[in-house]
């Protein structure tokens, strides 16, 4: 996310959570079809990977290693 590469993933959690609301960027993994044409879509249309890239990028600013570490050692201690 943070090099500004558009990502596929799983429809299921957590990624959706990590990801948010990118269109046409998650598949079921169960579904080979599915996963196939994911994956020619997004081959075939640079503007939608273009799309997902920035989203991406943009949504990975609100992640740091400082923050997660954090918020890891209050759950620990809780």
């Amino acid at each position: 996310m943070s090099m500004g590469l558009p990502i596929l993933s799983s429809s299921r959690g957590p990624m959706m959570e990590v990801l948010g609301e990118n269109e046409n960027c998650y598949f079921d993994p169960e579904n080979l079809i599915d996963i196939m044409n994911r994956i020619k879509h997004f081959y075939n249309n640079p503007d939608l990977r273009m799309r997902i890239s920035n989203r991406s990028y943009l949504k990975s600013t609100h992640f740091s290693w400082e923050q997660t570490s954090n918020e890891t050692f209050k759950f620990l201690v809780k």
